[in-house]
């Protein structure tokens, strides 16, 4: 199996654009990638939470909700 290379640093949007143009992406490390969901859409009211919680609800690491 060959070596796979780590993924570059990049200091602007330009760069990555090329980079995913341009680059063999098979020639990769994709093993220490994450799913991550982004919100598109602005919230219609503000979102506050008690010092510590998160707003989201989100459960974390340790699977509770806040």
């Amino acid at each position: 199996m060959r070596k796979l290379k780590p993924w570059p640093v990049f200091k602007t949007d330009e760069e990555a654009e090329k980079f995913v143009e341009e680059a063999d992406l098979s020639e990769y490390d994709f093993s220490a990638m994450r799913p991550v969901q982004f919100e598109f859409e602005e919230k219609t009211a503000p979102q506050y939470a008690p010092a510590g919680k998160p707003a989201c609800g989100h459960q974390g690491r340790g699977g509770k909700a806040a």
